[in-house]
């Protein structure tokens, strides 16, 4: 009985003396599943070499296609954004080309073109518009924006046009085409390369080269083109061929990316290949290698080393994640030297575009509403005096859609000391539903409800703050209109038909002065507008004529709408002038005009 007593003693013992290798089967067993999978993957690597190949150059002409798809969202919206100018400021030469110098500062457009849907120039030159027709004639017959084919102008230089459709105010309709330089293609190409052997470039489908056309006298036939075969070969799948000369080999993959048939065309020396192959290989190893050891020693200082207050930091870090993800911002770096912009952390209202890992700062300014770049650009320059700079702007994609979005974004500098290295960390909130709401409410308290115009408040208030910005020469003018015997038209029509009137009314005023006068409704049928640097009083006398002329002109008599004219005074404004003042002048000349027959306009000086 004592004999085995003392087996059984030691038997419990030798389990507790074992116990200590119970920690380390879980990491054993994970050590020998990852050298498995490491033996059948490096196996396997240099076994597939093709598909690898194909899955690379797939991906790069993948690449090509978001490329497209951002670029043509971002030249549409220019010229979206032109014919909105064009839109609000009519057909007058006096200021369109002041709008489209605006344009051209923002963007690398070269030219303009207006073209009615009559066919007739309204800006520009008969140069684009015989080079850029087609797109132009296509737009207008769709309804919908176009982007044209690559054309060889007469120059010597390739281009290329979008062209928009635009509704004017007054319901006609003209195209507004913006004309870029092949050049602003490269961009879509910018991608990573194999190396320096290799290549993307993008083809026409009669195998013209668009980009790259100096560098790819190996990997073509003559005068810069693929052979129909080759590129109908390489559109299939990955294929080999040598260069003109019948000497070196080299692997070509081909892609469509939706945008007049063009082609993404991806093309390396077959050796690069193997080699960057057999080199990828080697490097999984070692780096899986490094893991299994790195796996193993994390596990042991887990087990040993860790102390509770680390695993403390650890779960607070997770909170603070789980924190993160669920709050309406997202932290973000930018590293200057190697232009990387990458979120520390994201939000579920804040995401990376796509599957991109990082953007560069070209890249990122795509994404920004056009009108916003340069509080943007003010901002990042602003930095050099400060640690610290904020921007309000809209930008796409970070909320997973293409449509724009408010974000506030908040930046402070830091610097590697002992490297040189700048660094920029920042945090960027999405207020766009707060901003929509401040907008719209601003909107209301600024806007009269019923045409759209400034109210009174507001009327005053920007005239006067026009009034006080520093003299420099130059005149304005200051016109009040009053309708001529409005008070009939709400007598014999009804009150309706008196809205109508002033809706039409306001309308006509904004198509007829420029988009940087200030238009107000005072109340009533009283309006006032603000003319800054009036060259001369003929011109006040012109504008009238052209604002009476279009009341005549797109009055429909079937809308219920009367025939309506208007009387109007003006003034000159002074330096040290007020609304007040001008008002009472102005209003003086406009009995003058009422007293003498109406439907005119009398100077007040």
């Amino acid at each position: 009985m004592a004999c085995d007593e003392n087996k059984e003693i030691v038997c419990l013992r030798n389990k507790k003396g074992f116990k200590w290798l119970f920690p380390f089967i879980v990491p054993a067993l994970l050590l020998a599943v990852l050298l498995i999978v490491m033996l059948v993957a490096y196996h396997k690597a240099l076994g597939d070499e093709k598909s690898w190949t194909t899955e690379y150059f797939s991906m790069l002409a993948d690449s090509c296609v978001h490329g497209t798809e951002r670029l043509k969202l971002e030249l549409t919206s220019e010229s979206e954004y032109a014919g909105s100018l064009i839109s609000n400021s009519g057909l007058q030469s006096e200021v369109m080309a002041g709008d489209f110098e605006a344009v051209f500062a923002d963007s690398e457009a070269e030219s303009g073109l207006v073209v009615t849907s009559s066919g007739t120039i309204v800006y520009g030159t008969s140069t684009d518009y015989e080079t850029f027709g087609e797109a132009v004639g296509k737009a207008s017959e769709t309804g919908e924006s176009v982007i044209s084919d690559v054309e060889f102008c007469i120059d010597g230089e390739y281009r290329l046009a979008v062209a928009a459709p635009v509704t004017m105010s007054y319901g006609g309709r003209v195209i507004v085409a913006l004309v870029y330089p092949m050049s602003i293609l490269e961009s879509i190409t910018d991608v990573p390369k194999m190396d320096s052997a290799g290549n993307v470039y993008i083809l026409r489908s009669d195998g013209l080269f668009i980009t790259g056309r100096n560098t790819v006298d190996r990997w073509s036939d003559v005068h810069n083109r693929c052979s129909p075969a080759l590129l109908s070969a390489a559109t299939a799948g990955l294929t080999e061929f040598k260069d003109y000369s019948g000497g070196e080999k080299f692997l070509a993959f081909a892609k469509e990316i939706g945008m007049n048939g063009w082609y993404a065309y991806c093309a390396a020396p077959s050796a690069a290949v193997k080699q960057r192959t057999t080199r990828s290989v080697g490097i999984f190893f070692r780096i899986t290698l490094i893991a299994v050891i790195i796996l193993g020693g994390t596990f042991l200082y887990y087990y040993f080393v860790m102390n509770y207050g680390h695993r403390r930091q650890v779960l607070d870090r997770k909170k603070f994640a789980i924190a993160a993800r669920q709050s309406s911002r997202a932290i973000f770096e930018y590293n200057m030297i190697k232009d990387k912009f990458y979120f520390i952390n994201d939000c579920e209202k804040i995401t990376m575009p796509g599957e991109m890992d990082y953007l560069t700062r070209s890249m990122g300014m795509s994404y920004v509403y056009p009108q916003d770049r340069k509080s943007i650009g003010e901002m990042v320059m602003s930095l050099k005096d400060s640690s610290t700079a904020s921007a309000t702007a809209r930008v796409s994609c970070f909320g997973c859609d293409n449509s724009y979005h408010w974000y506030y974004i908040t930046v402070t500098r830091l610097a590697r000391k002992g490297l040189g290295s700048t660094y920029i960390i920042g945090i960027i909130e999405d207020i766009d539903e707060r901003e929509k709401e401040r907008i719209a409410l601003l909107t209301k308290a600024t806007t009269d409800g019923l045409t759209g115009l400034y109210n009174r408040d507001e009327t005053v208030r920007l005239i006067n703050e026009r009034l006080q910005q520093p003299p420099d020469g130059r005149t304005s003018a200051f016109i009040i209109f009053d309708l001529d015997d409005f008070k009939g038209v709400n007598d014999t029509y009804g009150h309706d038909a008196g809205d109508r009137v002033l809706h039409f009314f306001s309308d006509m005023l904004k198509a007829t002065f420029r988009t940087d006068d200030i238009v107000g409704r005072l109340g009533g049928d009283e309006f006032v507008v603000f003319m800054t640097y009036v060259s001369d009083n003929d011109l006040v006398k012109r504008r009238f004529s052209a604002f009476a002329e279009s009341i005549t002109r797109h009055r429909n008599g079937d809308d219920g709408i009367p025939y309506i004219s208007c009387s109007a005074g003006y003034v000159t404004a002074r330096e040290g002038d007020e609304f007040d003042k001008l008002y009472r002048e102005a209003d003086k000349a406009l009995y003058r005009a009422k007293t003498i027959g109406k439907n005119c306009v009398v100077c007040g000086d």
